[in-house]
């Protein structure tokens, strides 16, 4: 055997000057080759190749295999990377790392420029994707070169350069070696340098890169070890004395290997053994090679069709006595390889033609070889046209392909044998990638993009538990234009969870909106705005981000362009506490003021806002006596300025405020003041040195009814403004009484006194029930406070329920506070407490986002019906139980005092 290899390597120096013109020769195809892989300017890539793209980076930068310091970009965006393992607190490549350790080398000068213009996230991602189509562009270009030089080596092949082209040009060497960084392309290098050099003599040199080589290709990718193996039995024979060194060289990459998996996973497979085992090996094995090797969809005779003529070459190697031993175990291996992937899933997941078989390729060149010599005239005729259709082919891929084919391929899980699609010519990537137009020179396409804000219920927040509904708003483009797709992900900021117990949240978004702000501040082209809605069940607690990934183009990559931080609090009360501060806090505009909703019947359904002064007051009233504990100071301050502002010359206040007020085109209108909020507003903000405060007293007194009872407006109705009257057109309203009567308490307790003994008389009476008939919780809260300051009333029990449907849990939110007012076994349990604010807390606060409390009603005699609903009163409630419950030493009657 070793002397006809030493026969061939001979009669080829036996040329004068052949092998320096074959060397131009391979190193021309190595540049044709290079540049033609990179003509359209786009990786075709995938998850599996992250690890080998920034891997190189991470080595350079950070001396370690290690994939924790750059585990953000290499994620890129999945919260379970298939293409990572989690072992030991650390993340790893799910893929062997004999690729990105064997390119490090050639990712020198492109760490070298991230140092000088620093290392970000967005500058490393884009770095690594031109390094990855560069590198791998690169190898295949070699492998080209190198089958030249090594089917020249071949006495018998007559047309050398023909056959490296289709090599090159006409098969998946282009499609899948040269356009990423797969395991295929470097496997490819090494079996073509093993098959050279065992074909020419052996020297000590050359024996050790052949042991190299052996243990290289199946380091790269396992499933060549059936590919080196026959190499190795022949290299053994053909070392002579130089075993040793053969094995040597061999055995040190293997052990490094070895070692390396046996850290990571515990296992001599490595990341591999995490994988599904012997039970995906369950397919057909005669209907797996007929897929392989003839479908529409993965077919090599399909991809490359002048490998039809491979028969005669494997016919005349055989042979050939020279190489025939080497052919024969080379065809065993080849045989061994295609039974194993016909028991798989033949398909190989997304991707262009048969990228199994890309590895055994320069085998089945090298094989074909001896068929050239035996082609007449019409035959070379026929196999020259199968060439230029199969670079044709290989065509369509590099500058066509996006995945649309993929979709029909893979949509259907199961044995790939009986699935329709597969074998339906029209489903072919070759056929359906022609439907569309050539994909976009995606590796030079420009993203951009910003996440603006991330809300719940429409309020900013930084802080969430788990539960709530993320409402996220921003803008994307790509190339100042709308791009194809945008992928919104919520994951774990950093890797101390990572990954994390529950899947988070992926949303791929393809329709966009106008963004005025964007289309004139970017000068764009086309809808660029997003939102969307994210569940957030099931999240770690800790630090999260919301990452944008913009897609440029079908196809193509998702990209990192943008991200917002914010935390996810642990499940417990004190984290919904925390949340619903922070609501209440962003909900607060800049004026001070809280708005309120109303609806036009008594559900929660499509309502509309205003500004008003009563639901600030009745904030304040909610939160002032736990204002320490919730350092709810700050908030409250700026709502008193805000009432404080709306006091009138007069001293009467109005329930939309000043007429001048900023507010009164949008959120409200001019109206008459009333006694209402004229007594909430002086009570909460006012002065009692103002020489308006007598004026307001003078004012309501003159309203006083018969029975001692306030009216609601302080204006002759002919007067009335923006008022819809019923039956009463001035009521006295029993809530509007208790208001007053806090008021007067302060300020004139004779008043108080009267106005006492007055509402006890009438508070059983249906018709001083205007405002609050369907809604008692104001009454129901007031009754106690009214008892911690000494007026006590009885509500009848008629009034302390509510036939509004969801309105019962509030109503009892609202009897527990009068509770808590008044020393004594009545007082609430801290269980009981406990127990509600639980409930209202349970999915992200669904109760009060979804049904919050009823607080008035305009009066249903009136023509028109008016429902006011409000979420921040809801979170202030909940907010006053919870410091209630917190705070032993919380005595009754704290509502009411001065503040």
């Amino acid at each position: 055997m070793a002397e006809g290899f030493h026969s061939d390597a001979a009669s080829l120096s036996e040329v004068p000057g052949r092998a320096p013109r074959d060397r131009i020769v391979a190193m021309a195809l190595v540049l044709l080759a290079f540049l033609v892989y990179i003509s359209n300017g786009r990786l075709v890539s995938a998850g599996d190749n992250y690890p080998a793209r920034y891997l190189p980076f991470g080595i350079l930068k950070h001396r370690t295999l290690k994939l924790d310091p750059i585990a953000g970009v290499v994620a890129q965006g999945e919260t379970h990377p298939h293409w990572c393992i989690h072992k030991n607190g650390h993340i790893y490549s799910f893929y062997p790392v004999a690729v990105p350790i064997l390119v490090t080398p050639l990712y020198v000068p492109a760490a070298a420029y991230l140092q000088w213009q620093g290392w970000t996230e967005e500058r490393l991602d884009q770095v690594a994707r031109l390094m990855e189509k560069l590198t791998s562009a690169f190898i295949a270009g070699l492998s080209v070169g190198m089958m030249y030089l090594l089917l020249v080596r071949r006495t018998q092949c007559r047309w050398p350069l023909l056959l490296a082209v289709a090599y090159g040009f006409g098969t998946n060497t282009w499609m899948i070696s040269g356009q990423a960084l797969w395991q295929h392309g470097l496997a490819e290098l090494f079996i073509i340098v093993a098959l050279y050099l065992v074909l020419g003599p052996a020297n000590r040199l050359r024996v050790v890169v052949m042991g190299l080589c052996l243990a290289l290709i199946p380091a790269i990718r396992p499933p060549d070890a059936l590919l080196a193996a026959p190499l190795g039995l022949i290299a053994l024979r053909w070392a002579k004395g130089n075993v040793r060194p053969l094995l040597v060289s061999c055995a040190v990459p293997v052990a490094l290997l070895l070692t390396y998996n046996y850290k990571i996973a515990h296992n001599l497979a490595g990341g591999y053994s995490t994988c599904q085992g012997v039970e995906a090996i369950n397919y057909s094995i005669p209907h797996g090679l007929l897929g392989l090797l003839f479908s529409p969809a993965r077919g090599l005779f399909v991809f490359s069709p002048f490998l039809l003529f491979l028969p005669i070459g494997i016919y005349c190697t055989l042979r050939d006595p020279r190489v025939r031993t080497l052919a024969a175990m080379v065809s065993a291996g080849i045989a061994i390889q295609l039974a194993l992937y016909a028991r798989l899933d033949w398909r190989a997941g997304c991707c262009w033609g048969p990228r199994w078989l890309t590895d055994m390729l320069p085998l089945l060149v090298w094989m074909m070889a001896a068929a050239m010599g035996r082609l007449r005239p019409l035959g070379f005729t026929a196999f020259l046209l199968m060439v230029c259709l199969s670079i044709a082919i290989q065509i369509v891929g590099a500058f066509w392909y996006t995945g649309a084919s993929d979709q029909e391929i893979m949509k259907q899980a199961g044995d790939p044998n009986h699935l329709p699609v597969v074998w339906d010519i029209r489903n072919s990537p070759i056929l359906a990638e022609l439907r569309h137009e050539p994909a976009p020179r995606g590796i030079f396409h420009e993203e951009a993009g910003f996440v603006d804000r991330i809300c719940v219920g429409g309020c900013d927040v930084e802080q969430i538990v788990p539960g709530m509904d993320l409402e996220i708003y921003g803008w994307a483009l790509a190339d100042g234009r709308t791009p194809n797709a945008a992928r919104v992900v919520v994951a774990p900021a950093g890797n101390t969870r990572w990954p994390p117990t529950h899947p988070s949240p992926i949303v791929n978004l393809y329709l966009f909106g106008d963004r005025p702000d964007v289309t004139t501040t970017m000068r764009s082209q086309g809808p660029s705005g997003w939102q969307v809605v994210m569940k957030t069940d099931g999240l770690d607690p800790g630090p999260h981000r919301v990452e944008l990934k913009v897609q440029g183009n079908a196809g193509g990559e998702f990209r990192h362009v943008a991200q917002l931080y914010f935390e996810v609090l642990p499940v417990g009360l004190e984290s919904y506490a925390r949340v619903a501060s922070q609501r209440l806090q962003r909900r607060q505009h800049g004026g001070g003021y809280w708005l309120t909703s109303y609806t036009s019947a008594a559900r929660y359904e499509q309502p509309t806002v205003e500004m008003n002064v009563f639901l600030t007051s009745m904030i304040v009233d909610l939160l002032a006596p736990v204002a320490k504990q919730g350092e709810f100071e700050p908030l409250l301050e700026r709502a008193r300025f805000h009432l404080r502002d709306q006091i009138e010359p007069n001293g009467l206040v109005r329930y939309h405020g000043r007429t001048d007020s900023p507010t009164m085109a949008t959120l409200g209108r001019p109206i008459t003041p009333d006694a209402d909020d004229t007594a909430l507003a002086w009570r909460i903000a006012g002065a009692n040195e103002d020489k308006r405060l007598a004026s307001a007293l003078e004012v309501l007194k003159s309203y006083r009814d018969e029975k001692g009872l306030y009216r609601t407006w302080l204006a002759p109705q002919k007067d009335y403004v923006s008022i819809d009257p019923g039956e009463n057109p001035n009521p006295a309203d029993v809530a509007i009484q208790m208001h007053v009567l806090i008021f007067l308490s302060q300020t004139d307790p004779p008043a108080a006194q009267s106005l006492h003994a007055a509402l006890r008389s009438a508070i059983r009476n249906d018709r001083h029930w205007v405002y609050y008939q369907q809604a008692p919780l104001i009454p129901i809260w007031r009754g106690g406070e009214l008892q911690s300051l000494g007026f006590p009333v009885e509500i009848p029990s008629a009034r302390l329920q509510s036939n509004v449907p969801g309105q019962e849990i509030w109503v009892q939110a609202c009897r527990l506070l009068a509770r808590t007012m008044v020393n004594g076994s009545s007082r609430p349990s801290q269980m009981e407490i406990r127990s509600l604010l639980e409930f209202l807390a349970k999915d992200g606060f669904a109760a009060i986002r979804s049904n919050p409390p009823l607080m008035y009603h305009n009066d249903l005699t009136a023509k028109c019906s008016r429902f006011y609903w409000s979420e921040d009163f809801g979170y202030a409630l909940w907010m006053r139980l919870y410091h209630e419950m917190s705070s032993n030493s919380a005595t009754a009657g704290t509502a009411g005092v001065k503040r």
